[in-house]
């Protein structure tokens, strides 16, 4: 019988994890997404919602990460893809229209999913559920005492020192009960890499969620970031990560496996030390670790890329698909 994968999180992070499970056999993946976005084009039409509306972008970024890899290589899915990304004159983009539309709190994403896979011909290996289907804002206090409140804020202050020592959702909001379903009756859960409170920890907090981690059996996987961000993981160990899942799961146990990079942050600054110097320009550096300071199993991999445009870290979907199909 296969295994019932669920990957949790948001941001960029989500579709590289889901594409490299794909590529590594996976048929059948449900991705639980934050709705909790609120920057740009998504925070404007969030406030013209009156803070009703939950956030699509993640859904949609999420949701095409979940195409078929043969399907992938065919030039009209190719086209369709960008059109579901095109935008018009008031900088929305067509599926995140779509996604607006046929949203609704009974059903979530399902009809979204459906529409577009009758009328496109797109098939999902796998299927997208909100964390909650309530409108939230993220809320969080950081060291010095201030209170902020939305998403964008934790991007906005990626460089600051007043790093975020406690956050909540306002109003408090209750998890989608196929979510919780989906926790519960996990084989295998991957936390995905992407902003460590706006992408990954801020899906623990609607109401049920925890119970639902404490049903669950199942493996926990943390894919662990490449570069830090100074208000959110400034120096950053293995040991920081196990306690924050801590605090947000309310688990003891909350990981049962990193997946962190193989070079060290030693090693990353020699081979790499003109990209070193632009994250350290930003108060970011690279997340790696010697071995002996993991407390929990740890597999190392090789996905780490930079990309030759931009000069940014990246994690290599095809190399990590390598060392998912060890692992399953």
């Amino acid at each position: 019988m296969a295994l019932k994968i669920v990957t949790i999180g948001g941001g960029s992070g989500m579709p590289v994890i889901n594409e490299a499970l794909l590529l590594a056999g996976i048929k059948n993946i449900t991705s639980i997404v934050t709705v909790m976005d609120s920057g740009g084009i998504t925070g404007r039409m969030r406030t013209d919602a009156r803070g009703k509306e939950v956030a699509y972008s993640d859904g949609l970024r999420t949701l095409l990460s979940l195409i078929s890899p043969k399907q992938l290589n065919d030039k009209r899915v190719q086209n369709l893809i960008k059109m579901l990304r095109r935008r018009n004159d008031r900088e929305q983009d067509l599926g995140y229209t779509i996604f607006s539309h046929y949203f609704n709190q009974e059903n979530g994403f399902s009809e979204i999913q459906n529409l577009l896979e009758n009328l496109t011909g797109l098939k999902f290996c796998g299927k997208i559920l909100p964390v909650t289907t309530q409108g939230c804002q993220l809320t969080f206090r950081t060291m010095s005492g201030q209170i902020f409140k939305g998403e964008h804020e934790l991007d906005d202050k990626r460089m600051s020192a007043d790093t975020i020592c406690e956050m909540w959702l306002e109003p408090e909001v209750t998890a989608y009960i196929k979510a919780v379903e989906a926790i519960a009756e996990a084989d295998v859960i991957f936390y995905s890499c992407g902003s460590l409170h706006g992408s990954v920890l801020v899906n623990f907090l609607p109401k049920g969620i925890q119970q639902a981690f404490r049903l669950s059996a199942a493996k926990k996987i943390l894919i662990t970031n490449l570069a830090s961000t100074k208000n959110e993981t400034d120096k950053f160990l293995p040991q920081d990560y196990l306690e924050i899942f801590q605090k947000y799961s309310g688990l003891a146990d909350p990981i049962d496996i990193f997946i962190a990079p193989k070079l060290t942050q030693l090693e990353f600054e020699k081979k790499y030390p003109r990209v070193a110097k632009h994250y350290s320009l930003e108060h970011s550096h690279f997340l790696g670790w010697e071995e002996n300071l993991f407390n929990k199993r740890v597999i190392f991999h090789n996905a780490t890329v930079v990309d030759p445009q931009l000069g940014r870290l990246r994690h290599d979907p095809k190399k990590l698909s390598l060392v998912f199909k060890k692992l399953l």
